[in-house]
């Protein structure tokens, strides 16, 4: 849905993904094997050797990346915007 109907337009969201926004997603972290499953600072400690377990880690990871650059996204968006309740309060109208 916001792929399609708000990130399509360019002149509101600005550019798709660029340097700035997946530095800022990306982040290097490392896995042990413990009694309890835990996620601490940049370490998972999973508690089984099952693929599965590190495929669901790696899903979860991977969509918290893919979510914090929808959020970096949404912030320029807010912040490039920001002039138009201004004007509005000022104002009273919008000449768009």
């Amino acid at each position: 849905f916001m792929e399609k109907h708000l990130f399509a337009h360019e002149q509101l969201v600005g550019l798709r993904h660029n340097a700035e926004s997946i530095d800022s997603a990306s982040d290097e972290m490392g896995f042990c094997y413990g009694e309890i499953f835990r996620w601490h600072r940049d370490v998972v400690q999973l508690t089984t050797k099952d693929a599965s377990e590190k495929l669901a880690v790696s899903f979860a990871v991977a969509k918290s990346a893919n979510l914090s650059i929808y959020e970096w996204r949404l912030e320029q968006a807010v912040e490039r915007n920001s002039h138009i309740p201004e004007h509005l309060t000022k104002y009273g109208d919008l000449h768009m």
